[in-house]
């Protein structure tokens, strides 16, 4: 692989390291992702069955939600799937996430801090649109229940658990819902000064990143990064990487998995001769400096990161691409790799959130088979070993 090394000083004494290169085919040998779980929920007419997140509590505890959607996208209901070692079981979730002809719901988020401290967000209200409400559901081990609800027509899009008295609840950018933070008793919003988190990632209570969004000179989403000190949050200062249209790469994802090893990821927007694309783009923090690596566009126009977890070895596995085309992408020693998802005949295959399974270097995934006959879309669960 042929690499270009550019160290570059920046304001506040703080350094980048750019390592630019070609993506590299991954090898024969080398462990490969299997799909190990389809989504059959049962459904009518043309349909979307949707997995949309997914956590990995361990080898033998990983939870995934998502959607139904009926008759073309209406009487929606909710799948909270759970994976104990052998097989894959369905959960009885609130009455709010059932199958109605009533109701329509959504979930879209799921985090844990054990088998014990499940949750998962979503949205349910009736299906004449009358009203809509976002729901946090716990389980306990045996259960899930309502924790809360907020009468709104937000979306939460992440979620960050670290005990069963440290939630945080994220709506991301564009909207007002904002940050929320359950204490194991109230839920309470909290302000986030000139800025919207759009997702985050904790070392403890008292150290969390985030992405967030925020306006600038050419866009009302200008993305950037900031850290909760158990008090307030603040920006945090990163390298000035201009894009072709906008002030700022389009970060997505972040993982922190110290205060030495954080870890952010997206596109940047880049000039070629025909186009303006969307390149993958990396940074990491080692408590002193940002390393940024710029990854390669391979067959996509749109190529940002939209997930990243560590691979259990110091790198890291993003997930490329938009919607509907993500692939994962492999970044350890300055390398990046592609590694190629199954083949379904009739079907194109992707993958949108990861999770890594602690202490090990495995990685599940959460992802898609699309168009190609009815079922329109199916979820399907990666695993990559």
């Amino acid at each position: 692989m042929r690499k270009t090394l550019q160290r570059t000083a920046l304001t506040g004494g703080v350094a980048v390291v750019t390592l630019t290169g070609t993506l590299a085919p991954a090898g024969a040998a080398a462990p490969a992702w299997r799909i190990v779980h389809t989504n059959t929920a049962k459904t009518v007419g043309p349909d979307t069955n949707v997995l949309a997140d997914i956590t990995a509590i361990g080898a033998k505890d990983v939870w995934t939600v998502g959607s139904v959607s009926r008759n073309a996208g209406q009487y929606n209901h909710s799948l909270a799937q759970h994976w104990n070692g052998t097989k894959w079981t369905d959960t009885t979730l609130p009455v709010q996430f059932r199958k109605s002809n009533t109701i329509a719901s959504g979930l879209n988020v799921v985090a844990s801090s054990s088998s014990k401290n499940v949750w998962a967000f979503g949205s349910s209200g009736p299906v004449n649109g009358a009203s809509r409400s976002q729901y946090a559901l716990h389980w306990d081990g045996k259960h899930w229940t309502v924790a809360h609800s907020w009468k709104t027509w937000s979306w939460i899009y992440k979620a960050v658990v670290l005990s069963p008295t440290n939630v945080w609840a994220f709506s991301g950018a564009g909207d007002t819902f904002g940050a929320w933070h359950f204490d194991g008793k109230t839920w309470t919003k909290v302000k986030t000064p000139g800025f919207q988190v759009i997702t985050a990632s904790a070392v403890s209570p008292t150290n969390i990143w985030a992405v967030v969004s925020k306006p600038t000179a050419r866009t009302d989403d200008g993305r950037f990064v900031a850290r909760y000190n158990g008090h307030a949050w603040s920006l945090v200062k990163t390298p000035d990487i201009p894009g072709t249209w906008e002030d700022t790469p389009e970060y997505n994802a972040v993982h922190a998995q110290s205060s030495k090893d954080v870890w952010v990821v997206g596109g940047r927007q880049i000039t070629t001769s025909t186009d303006g694309q969307v390149a993958p783009i990396a940074l990491h923090w080692n408590g002193t400096e940002w390393q940024r690596f710029d990854g390669p566009l391979g067959a996509h126009n749109l190529a940002g990161l939209y997930s990243v977890v560590p691979d259990g070895k110091g790198g890291i596995w993003g997930t490329r691409g938009s919607f509907y085309e993500g692939d994962p992408v492999h970044l350890v020693g300055g390398k990046w790799t592609a590694t190629a998802l199954p083949k379904v005949k009739g079907k194109a295959v992707s993958v949108e959130k990861l999770a890594h399974v602690p202490g090990t270097t495995s990685i599940w995934g959460a992802g898609l088979l699309t168009w190609g006959g009815l079922p329109d879309t199916n979820g399907v669960v990666f695993k990559y070993s």
